[in-house]
């Protein structure tokens, strides 16, 4: 049997992509922050920020702060959208394995399309 070492090379990817990914992970996809910090994950992700360059590093602390910044930025596109405008509050609870989840949207129309945003969910659990 023989073995060859392969590297990869010219890998298209930025620092905006590479940042979007981290967020997507925890936020469409449910991973928790803690995995940006994962000795595997560093594995995979080092190299790459390697080649980026710089100070630049991922971490659950950086990703947070992304988070926070892109949920941000939502709450703003929203309020712009909202304002001056009827809009309709709509709570909605739905039960699934046990678990039981209250979510607020706003509906508003825009461009004679209607718009539906969820402001925020939580789920509920007995005192």
């Amino acid at each position: 049997i023989i073995v060859t070492k392969k590297t990869l090379s010219n890998v298209s990817l930025s620092k905006q992509k590479l940042i979007e990914a981290c967020v997507q992970l925890v936020t469409i996809n449910g991973r928790p922050f803690t995995l940006m910090d994962d000795s595997g994950f560093k594995m995979i992700i080092d190299p790459l920020l390697d080649t980026i360059g710089g100070d630049f590093r991922i971490n659950s602390r950086n990703i947070k702060n992304h988070v926070k910044e892109h949920a941000s930025e939502i709450v703003k596109n929203i309020k712009l959208d909202v304002y001056k405008r009827l809009v309709s509050l709509k709570v909605d609870c739905v039960t699934r394995l046990n678990r039981s989840i209250i979510g607020v949207n706003v509906q508003y129309i825009k461009d004679d399309k209607l718009n539906i945003k969820t402001l925020g969910m939580t789920e509920l659990s007995e005192k």
